[in-house]
């Protein structure tokens, strides 16, 4: 294996300049921003033409400046036509680039036609403070910006250069150094506030994304409502149903439509509804009581989760929701959660789960008040004698369900500890060749005693029969796989075998990696995902 490369000193300028120069939005985003006013700018381009050709007229018969300008003028109409057909934002972005050098050239021979030195040192001035004062508002890159800055400077500088007699070229050289300065600066501090636009614009729609996910899983259906202002009834506002929710169809007896009014199936007061939403802050949950119209007219009680979405967010509303004299002021994210009140119907073992015999203890104080003795594998494991006759008994059920591994297929490493508990120690081993990690007691069952149901390690030892009767049913993404456990009926000793994780803990990472916002929001919305599967 080869020596890490040292880093130079080139490229840790190289790094600085990316990481703190070089912070603009993706181009898709600000080809959208700035598409208007680039064919804003280039009209204004048009303008700036047409007054140079003023001053050529003006000026005596100056063939070789009226031609340019003419040519300038043509130039920049065609290119405000091609940004206004152009969908493509890179092609928008070099393509405004490429024809502003053009424009920016024909705009140096038209101020080299002057005869008089004088006068042709400041039209070539002024040339270059518009071109380069001008590059901040095309909302280019600043890699591109100071490409296109360099491209002017040295346009300028060699038509100065040409000029030997006069005395001022060396002062407006220093000139145009200087406005070739201030103007990339211009342009890194439009970028980098263009990039905290974007971050905060991302951070809003992953906000919003977030909160719809985890509504989705929690809620009962979920439904994005828009306050609609109508221009035709004392701009009365209402409260329009934007996009329905297939789900809520099994709950109200009837489809929601695009354009339904919300007091269609809501029983509370209207008034206090919409006093509550006109207080609503943007992403700041709102909960609120009330009562659904469901089945048969029958009224049920319900929480609804409110959040206001930004208002950057309200121009996804689609057009048959609205008139053409209404206007969209705000939209609404609303969860419904019904208040289940019916008892649920008592749980019965299926007669296809094998009645496997197990030696229970003759008090009643022996079970485990850890252990669900209500479920079909709370009867499986709860009040499980710690015997060979128990052991036995978990090989069975252990063979039934396929989680049984044989102990000559793990591997322990004992002296590659990753973690340890009040009951268990867990240990890096391997299972057919493949890392994994390994849970088993601190002390044997053979050496503890389980006399007493209400012992410490009684209670501890049932625990963890607790959860290998839950591990072994669980399958989620973003769980830890549980592969099975070996059990030794002899010795009385069981293990349970993980899938070995790799890389820092989330208490590591945060800290030491800082991520950004969204991020964050994607650990916490996978966390959420998680706790909502085992709950």
């Amino acid at each position: 294996m080869g020596l890490p490369v040292p880093e130079t000193w080139g490229a840790r300028v190289w790094a600085m300049y990316r990481t703190q120069l070089i912070r603009s939005p993706p181009v898709e985003w600000s080809a959208g921003v700035f598409k208007r006013p680039r064919i804003r700018l280039f009209g204004i381009v048009i303008i700036y033409g047409f007054l140079r050709l003023l001053c050529h007229l003006l000026s005596g018969p100056n063939y070789l400046g009226i031609l340019s300008c003419s040519f300038q003028i043509l130039l920049a109409a065609l290119t405000e036509i091609f940004l206004r057909l152009q969908q493509r934002p890179l092609f928008l972005e070099l393509g405004s680039c490429c024809l502003a050098f053009l424009l920016q050239l024909l705009d140096v021979l038209g101020s080299m036609s002057f005869m008089e030195p004088m006068v042709c040192l400041s039209w070539l001035a002024g040339s270059h403070m518009f071109w380069s004062l001008g590059t901040a508002g095309f909302g280019w890159r600043p890699l591109l910006a100071g490409i296109f800055l360099l491209a002017v400077l040295s346009c300028h500088t060699v038509a100065c250069s040409m000029d030997q007699t006069s005395f001022a070229v060396r002062d407006h050289l220093i000139n145009f150094a200087l406005f070739t300065v201030v103007s990339f600066g211009a342009v890194v501090q439009l970028n980098t506030f263009l990039w905290q636009m974007w971050m905060a614009e991302s951070r809003a729609k992953m906000e919003t994304t977030v909160l719809e996910e985890l509504i989705a899983m929690t809620c009962d259906f979920d439904l994005l409502i828009g306050a609609v202002e109508d221009g035709n009834h004392q701009m009365e506002t209402t409260f329009k149903v934007l996009k329905p929710s297939p789900r809520a169809s099994g709950l109200l007896g009837r489809a929601l439509a695009v354009g339904d009014q919300l007091d269609g199936f809501l029983c509370d007061n209207s008034a206090k509804l919409r006093k509550s939403l006109a207080e609503a802050k943007e992403l700041q949950p709102l909960l609120l009581p009330t009562r659904l119209v469901g089945l048969a007219q029958e009224e049920m009680q319900a929480h609804l989760l409110v959040v206001r979405r930004p208002e950057g967010l309200v121009d996804d509303c689609p057009a048959e929701a609205l008139r053409k004299e209404q206007t969209l002021l705000a939209t609404f994210l609303i969860a419904v959660r019904v208040d289940h009140t019916m008892d649920p119907p008592s749980e019965v073992l299926p007669q296809t789960v094998p009645q496997i015999p197990l030696t229970r203890g003759s008090s009643s104080s022996s079970n485990c008040h850890s252990v669900a003795d209500t479920t079909v594998t709370g009867a499986l494991f709860g009040g499980l004698e710690l015997n060979g006759t128990g052991m036995k008994s978990l090989l069975e059920i252990g063979h039934k369900e396929h989680w049984l591994i044989p102990p000559e297929l793990l591997q322990l490493h004992s002296t590659k500890l990753l973690g340890s508990g009040g009951f268990g120690l867990v240990c890096e081993g391997t299972f057919c060749g493949a890392t994994v990690a390994l849970k088993f007691p601190r002390k044997g069952i053979k050496d503890c005693k389980f006399q007493n149901a209400e012992s410490r390690e009684y209670i501890l030892f049932m625990n963890y029969l607790s959860e290998l009767r839950l591990l072994r049913q669980v399958r989620h993404p973003n769980l830890v796989s549980f592969f099975g456990t070996t059990v030794d009926a002899e010795s009385l000793e069981l293990m349970l075998v993980f899938e070995k994780m790799t890389g820092r803990t989330l208490t590591k990472f945060i800290p030491s990696e800082n991520p950004e916002e969204d991020v964050r929001l994607q650990i916490l919305l996978d966390i959420a995902k998680a706790l909502v599967y085992l709950h």
